[in-house]
């Protein structure tokens, strides 16, 4: 199963030389672990203050828990406010066995 993190983070403009160096490091560390981790960024066209992020990895291993990209989302954090939610994804063969949605 894969699993994709995606996180909303206000960045104000004067810090946006901190975020792109702390975001610098969270991908170069995704990119060195041992299995598949996808790292990417997206800035919102109408607010250059409000970036998305994703982290996407197999479920076998949290790359969260290596304590360099840990650090690095710590940094994040520190620069601006987010918000985070995990996403799983659906295999088409599995998708009819999923309750419906209330």
């Amino acid at each position: 199963m894969r699993i994709l993190v995606s996180i909303r983070r206000l960045v104000e403009v004067t810090r946006r030389g901190e975020y792109d160096a702390a975001w610098d490091q969270l991908a170069a560390s995704a990119g060195r672990m041992p299995f598949r981790v996808n790292a990417w960024r997206f800035r919102a066209a109408a607010d250059p203050r409000l970036h998305v992020e994703f982290l996407e990895y197999s479920g076998d291993i949290d790359p969260r828990e290596d304590a360099a990209i840990s650090a690095a989302l710590r940094t994040l954090e520190g620069i601006g406010v987010s918000e985070a939610e995990e996403w799983l994804d659906v295999p088409y063969t599995d998708s009819k066995d999923l309750p419906a949605h209330e």
